[in-house]
């Protein structure tokens, strides 16, 4: 039975609060159930790297080894896999273990998501925001295909939303402590460190607005550059980071990246026409696996406030601060990525696109009856068959930004089952790594198949699935249209197949039963 209303409370926001809580308490229950769901996934992509592999090196070396070998070292500071170390020191080396040790963090996100909808969200219009804002993060493709692997960018999202949510409670502690975490876990977090102290100073200035007559002084406090729970946390978080990467050059020899490894090239600095090829990239990474749905309707209206404010009619207060959560980063985002070659990743959006969802919902609350349903409908039906989009051969694709990917666990299973001598197949990322690279602590010992090095023409044997995006089109043609394909495992549109150069032997492959 309902508790008895308070004296004077609103039936409305009364029942706005129950809808909370019991909202929230589901999306808790999901967390845990996508947890026990991805127990059995293996490391998957970037996180082989920055979460196995190095997790492992603080597994064998100790807790202390933060300098890591040359292999390994990509330039980012290595908190993330420190922190399953730490884990795996605790409970044992094992693949379930590494995606328990995510749980925290989810559970981070989904509290601060739901506090930052309390906070940002008009309270007479909470009630109707809630379920859209809720499904939303729930159909989200990269952050749900990033909450089923043991990524990195999952606790680089929780820091950035908890910051967010710290600056409007303040708490510089905390403002400190997630800025600080979000540096530690990547060198992208030090462009997610700048993009939530710009949020956090037009926070500051929304609700305390410099006078139209004022002295520079007045202007600069009333904009917080200097205000001690802004300035001095991020001082001292931004000190600390530095004082890691030059503790890491003291050690290494370089600073943030090896120029003698693979990563260098990626820092390479491009010129106008790789910075439009970027610029391209971003807004396709922002419309990819159905986000079009939201971002089409969410410019249409952005234009039509822009000319409402040209007719003197300005959004309130906490529109704005709804805008500017994720307006802000993706233009820092933007800057700070346009001049570098690296390919640009949907998960380094993931902050802008999860901030968006909150102004995107309240949007949809604010929709007339029958063209809110028809436009839920909609974003639900194609946000869900952005998890199954799969471009064509020869077009690389996120395939850590949505779950589309999810077949290849299987087919490289039975991969792995049938090629008897895999020591002669070559290949690409990720099919190359080891076993114990994307299952720590199995038991099955199997040699690994070979990273294509130079020409891949020049190997006998071939394994090539849509899911790698580093094979030359050229090359690809050459593979696809002349080799014979001596076996493909394919599930829905994703496959595996192995390649024989034209005149080779077969191998000998187990036979398959007949269904």
């Amino acid at each position: 039975m309902k508790k008895k209303l308070d004296a004077g409370a609103s039936p409305v926001l009364t029942d706005a609060a129950y809808s909370f809580k019991g909202l929230y308490r589901v999306g808790l229950g999901l967390v845990f159930l996508t947890v026990l769901m991805s127990l059995p996934l293996p490391f998957f992509w970037d996180s082989i790297l920055l979460g196995s592999e190095v997790g492992q090196h603080f597994y064998r070396e100790g807790l202390g080894a933060w300098i890591l070998p040359a292999a390994l070292d990509s330039g980012h500071p290595p908190f993330f896999g420190w922190y399953l170390a730490l884990f795996w020191k605790l409970f044992g080396l094992s693949l379930p273990i590494a995606h328990l040790a995510m749980l925290p963090w989810l559970l981070l996100i989904w509290w601060s998501y739901f506090q930052l909808l309390k906070s940002l969200i008009p309270a007479s219009a909470l009630s109707g925001v809630m379920l859209p804002a809720s499904l939303l993060l729930l159909l989200e493709p990269t952050f749900l295909a990033q909450a089923i692997h043991v990524a990195p960018d999952i606790p680089l999202l929780a820091f950035y939303l908890c910051g967010l949510l710290a600056v409007l409670r303040k708490k510089p502690v905390l403002f400190g402590v997630c800025l600080l975490g979000m540096g530690m876990i990547s060198l992208r977090g030090c462009f997610g460190m700048l993009a939530l102290w710009v949020t956090a100073l037009y926070l500051h200035q929304l609700h305390y607005p410099s006078p139209e007559k004022s002295s520079p002084g007045e202007r600069i406090r009333a904009w917080g550059l200097f205000k001690p729970g802004l300035f001095i946390p991020a001082l001292i978080s931004a000190g600390l980071v530095l004082s890691w990467h030059l503790y890491h050059a003291s050690k290494s020899g370089y600073f943030l990246v090896n120029p003698n490894s693979s990563w260098s090239e990626a820092q390479s600095i491009l010129g106008w026409q790789g910075m439009l090829r970027n610029a391209g990239l971003i807004v396709w990474r922002s419309l990819d696996f159905g986000r079009l749905v939201l971002w089409i309707p969410g410019l249409i209206w952005m234009a039509q406030m822009l000319l409402n404010a040209r007719r003197g009619e300005h959004p309130e207060r906490e529109e704005r601060a709804l805008l500017a959560i994720f307006l802000l980063p993706l233009l820092v985002y933007t800057l700070a990525y346009l001049p570098f070659a690296n390919p640009i990743a949907h998960r380094y959006l993931l902050p802008v696109f999860v901030l968006a969802l909150p102004w995107f919902a309240y949007r949809i609350s604010v929709l007339h009856a029958s063209r809110r349903s028809l436009y839920f409908i909609a974003m639900v039906a194609i946000l869900g068959f952005g998890h199954r989009w799969i471009y064509p051969d020869k077009t690389a694709q996120g395939w850590d930004a949505s779950l589309a990917h999810l077949p290849y666990f299987s087919l490289m299973s039975q991969a792995w089952s049938e090629i008897p001598d895999p020591g002669s197949v070559y290949t690409e990322f990720p099919l190359y790594k080891p076993m114990q690279s994307i299952r720590p602590g199995s038991q099955q010992q199997r040699e690994s198949f070979n990273k294509a090095s130079g020409d891949w023409l020049d190997h006998n044997y071939i394994l090539y699935s849509n899911i790698i995006n580093d094979i030359p089109d050229a090359t690809y043609d050459e593979i696809s249209k002349v080799w014979p394909l001596q076996r493909e495992w394919t599930q829905g549109r994703v496959f595996i197949r192995l390649y024989r150069k034209p005149g080779v032997v077969p191998m000998e492959l187990p036979e398959r039963l007949e269904h």
